[in-house]
């Protein structure tokens, strides 16, 4: 059973560190071999720059967010379920936000505007899904926008003063790359939702980011 506790930590620990490092302890517990010390050491220094574990999505997170304040993060699944987190109680902010696409697309990216005020996520769909921020406890969707040429959007950001926001795809719902062919790089106003292009990126564009002269 020991042995079997310690084979099971090692294919825990890269999805559910806490629990493979359950797994080996219990597995030490049983039989205290080198086999089972070397499972518990193998999990713990995998642990070791790791504050706390939130728990509270059923899919892996694809996408991750802070706000500019450092006391809000925002995580995302590839079932398309977004939650808020409280980063200085380490605790979740509500239930999953309001989805109009019922939990049905990836979401690939996310970014808080810079006031806090509004989150933005990259959908495979194409679209930008978007959420009003200002109250994270009471927070309200708001219309999606899509860019101009109906690509997937794997990621996005926003300009410094949020008037504005950059976003671009060509990438698989796995995350690889699959755009043979120059993706666009769409900048889209913030309030009304017009885009254009604004230029080119060789394949995909698995991440953004702008200037801060902008």
């Amino acid at each position: 059973l020991s042995k079997q506790l310690a084979v099971q930590s090692t294919g825990n620990s890269g999805t559910q560190l806490d629990l493979g490092l359950l797994l080996a302890v219990e597995s030490g517990e049983i039989d205290d071999n080198a086999d089972s010390f070397g499972r518990l050491v193998d999990a713990a220094s995998r642990s070791a720059d790791i504050v706390s574990l939130l728990h509270g999505h059923e899919r892996p997170v694809r996408a991750l967010a802070v706000d500019a304040s450092g006391t809000l993060l925002a995580s995302a699944d590839i079932g398309g379920a977004v939650l808020l987190w409280d980063l200085d109680r380490l605790m979740p902010v509500g239930g999953p936000l309001p989805v109009e696409f019922s939990g049905s697309t990836i979401l690939q990216d996310l970014e808080f505007s810079p006031d806090g005020s509004q989150l933005v996520a990259a959908g495979f769909d194409g679209a930008l899904h978007r959420w009003d921020a200002s109250r994270p406890g009471q927070v309200r969707e708001l219309p999606s926008i899509v860019p101009a040429g109906g690509d997937n959007v794997a990621s996005v950001a926003f300009a410094p003063d949020g008037s504005w926001l950059v976003s671009a795809g060509g990438v698989a719902a796995d995350g690889t790359c699959q755009s043979p062919r120059p993706t666009p790089i769409m900048r889209t106003e913030s309030e009304g939702g017009t885009s254009v292009e604004s230029g080119q990126v060789g394949g995909c564009a698995l991440a953004l980011d702008v200037s801060a002269d902008g």
